[in-house]
């Protein structure tokens, strides 16, 4: 599995967790397109970058510990608040995932 078929399946497993709609570990690998392996690999790397994944067994579905989302791209200096993750305007084309030309 390449970087960019990679960061896409991240994206779209912190989408799922985010909506508490993972469903169980066979379930979300169906989701996902991935087998029951990949998706484990896929919750292994997704750790190993500072995600704080669990699994609950009384709603069924995988949960972050605390309140997190997965973000990948790059970002002009000075778009991040200090010490957090967000951008701190929202102007047109500020967008880390927008092209520019």
């Amino acid at each position: 599995m390449g970087i960019l078929h990679k960061i896409e399946k991240l994206q779209r497993l912190d989408r799922f967790i985010r909506l508490q709609c993972t469903g169980t570990p066979g379930e979300l690998a169906i989701k996902l397109q991935v087998s029951e392996s990949t998706l484990y690999e896929l919750l292994s790397l997704a750790k190993n970058l500072g995600a704080y994944i669990t699994y609950n067994n009384c709603s069924c579905t995988y949960e972050y510990i605390k309140p997190m989302r997965f973000v990948f791209g790059f970002v002009e200096d000075g778009l991040l608040c200090p010490g957090r993750s967000t951008q701190c305007s929202n102007k047109p084309g500020n967008n880390i995932f927008s092209s520019r030309g």
